[in-house]
């Protein structure tokens, strides 16, 4: 669940690595929003991802 945007994004055009940095990011358990989480970045790259399936 987000209220806004994401924070900031990258992606590197060579490479294809990638960061997302959700802002506004919540624990949710059971479908009840429990408490906001602090900024959360995610890195990967989509050969790795694909390379796991």
């Amino acid at each position: 669940m987000r209220e806004e945007p994401l924070g900031s994004h990258n992606t590197h055009a060579i490479s294809g690595d990638f960061s997302l940095t959700f802002k506004n990011s919540y624990l949710v358990i059971d479908g009840e929003i429990k408490s906001a989480l602090k900024p959360i970045t995610v890195n990967d790259n989509p050969y790795r991802i694909i390379k796991k399936i």
